[in-house]
């Protein structure tokens, strides 16, 4: 008769399972796209692990995942990235034998195994600048590396690279490069591409493109299409007129309600705080114009409570010359962490909107004259001479009237022209709205694992009225379209476009506003 298992019989097997879960959460560590799994939800709702497919068809090149936020797409395409860098083949020695990583995510996730290439590759990967590739894509790629990577520059608002441990590697690189040196985008033959978002112009999708000729490679896009039907990608990549002309370009879709990671209520809280052509745009990835609120400020998300701005953080003087609606906005980078008199915690790289000179003139009233505006802003800086004498401060001020831009410097107080042309008031209203935004709730906080908390990159002292005020009512003209779209005329708009000559400068001037 068999007895009851031995003390010493059930204690080896609790030994035995501890050390397989040890293992097991080693190899996790190690191997991590071995266990990385798609999400997938029959048709007709969209599905992580259907969007790649086209991908192993042999005619199709570019594969573009559209999608709203919290769809995964940079996520889906971070995978794709350092699995075609590895190669099919890649191999791991284990004391249990060799494993195979990307065969097992290939099976784990059911795509077919000619979906990656053998061997290890090189791929480029692309973001709007190398801010936005150190706080967004580079940290995707790093979750998804197995270890015994060697990481050059990764961390570095620059171009970097990770080296995998067989030699593929992984560039990443800017639309901003190519904007400023189109060289920059010349001469390398790569396996694959992957673009975060879309590059500024038809030319450097295409420079992307000849990249991937001789190794016959493929280009994976992801992208939430914010700027309506009337820009080159739409045009050129996604319209029906450019699928017909391009069966090779393949597009797909991700709904952001379809992720069954993130719980509905959370969902329907962040897409509230959108008007709704951007809440199809974020959540269903759809090509629609601008309509209605250009910003969407949130009072309990973006305001704070009056502080003294340290010393040590960096000053953006923003100047909208006006006679009877003149407009000054100051502003603070962010250098250290920072808890708010209201418990808001600032980090590195926020932007902090902390003072305004905005006097109201009516139609009677008398006008303001340049050297009165400029006395003004002096006047406001030497009242705070304690915190501003210690900061470093950039101006930038409305280039449309350089005698103002001279008189100021002929006052002791320099100002950068602000950059103007086609496009310029749509892509900084992008940026600034990009600031507004909430963090991606499925961005992990590498600092602690867990998902990163809920949170924009912009704030206000609630002493600048007037420029919240202006904000909150500026609206899109009708029709407006890509990079052409700009808000009705008939809102003020003084207080925003000071404000927006600052983003647009710390972008053009490649300060690092996420480090």
């Amino acid at each position: 008769m068999t007895g009851a298992p031995s003390t010493h019989a059930r204690r080896t097997k609790r030994v035995a399972a501890a050390r397989a879960k040890v293992r097991l959460q080693k190899r996790r560590r190690e191997l991590p796209l071995m266990y990385a799994r798609l999400w997938d939800n029959p048709e007709p709702r969209t599905s992580q692990k259907r969007a790649l497919l086209p991908l192993a068809l042999p005619d199709v090149l570019v594969l573009c995942i559209l999608g709203g936020n919290r769809t995964g797409k940079s996520l889906v395409m971070a995978m794709w990235l350092v699995a075609s860098a590895l190669g099919e083949d890649f191999a791991v020695d284990t004391p249990r034998g060799k494993v195979y990583p990307v065969r097992e995510w290939l099976r784990l996730n059911e795509l077919p195994s000619d979906l990656i290439g053998k061997g290890p590759g090189e791929m480029w990967c692309a973001s709007p600048n190398f801010s936005v590739a150190k706080g967004q894509i580079r940290t995707w790629i790093r979750r998804f590396c197995p270890t015994g990577c060697k990481y050059v520059r990764w961390d570095n608002p620059c171009e970097a690279e990770v080296i995998m441990p067989n030699g593929g590697k992984i560039t990443s690189k800017a639309y901003k490069q190519f904007d400023q040196d189109p060289q920059t985008w010349e001469g390398a033959n790569v396996r694959g591409i992957g673009l975060d978002e879309q590059p500024n112009s038809v030319e450097n999708f295409r420079a992307a493109l000849s990249r991937l000729i001789d190794q016959r490679g493929k280009m994976v896009q992801a992208l939430t299409p914010l700027k309506g039907k009337n820009n080159w990608f739409y045009k050129e990549v996604a319209c029906p007129k450019a699928m017909a002309d391009n069966p090779d370009y393949q597009v797909v879709t991700l709904h952001g309600a379809d992720n069954p990671h993130i719980p509905k209520t959370w969902w329907e809280k962040i897409m509230s705080k959108y008007p709704a052509w951007q809440r199809a745009a974020r959540e269903r990835g759809e090509f629609v114009s601008p309509e209605g609120a250009v910003y969407t400020v949130s009072i309990d998300l973006h305001m704070v409570d009056v502080f003294p701005v340290p010393a040590s953080w960096s000053r953006f003087v923003g100047i909208d010359w006006g006679m009877r609606f003149p407009h000054i906005v100051w502003t603070a980078l962010v250098q250290d962490p920072f808890v708010t008199p209201d418990g808001k915690k600032l980090i590195k790289g926020d932007l902090l909107v902390y003072r305004e000179f905005a006097p109201r003139q009516g139609p009677t009233g008398p006008r303001f004259t340049t050297e009165r505006i400029i006395q003004e802003g002096i006047k406001a800086e030497a009242a705070h001479a304690e915190g501003m004498r210690h900061a470093t401060v950039y101006r930038v001020a409305d280039s449309a009237d350089p005698d103002a831009i001279e008189e100021a410097a002929g006052m002791g107080w320099n100002c950068a022209p602000a950059r103007k042309g086609p496009g310029s008031i749509a892509r900084g209203i992008s940026l600034v709205e990009g600031r507004l935004q909430v963090v991606d709730p499925l961005t992990i906080d590498e600092r602690t694992g867990e998902l990163a908390e809920v949170r924009p990159s912009l704030y206000f002292q609630r002493c600048v009225p007037v420029l919240i005020e202006e904000m909150m009512g500026m609206m899109w003209q009708e029709g407006a379209e890509g990079e052409d779209a700009k808000p009705d005329e008939t809102c003020p708009d003084h207080g925003p476009d000071a404000l927006r000559y600052v983003i647009q400068y710390m972008e053009d001037e490649g300060f690092d506003a996420l480090s």
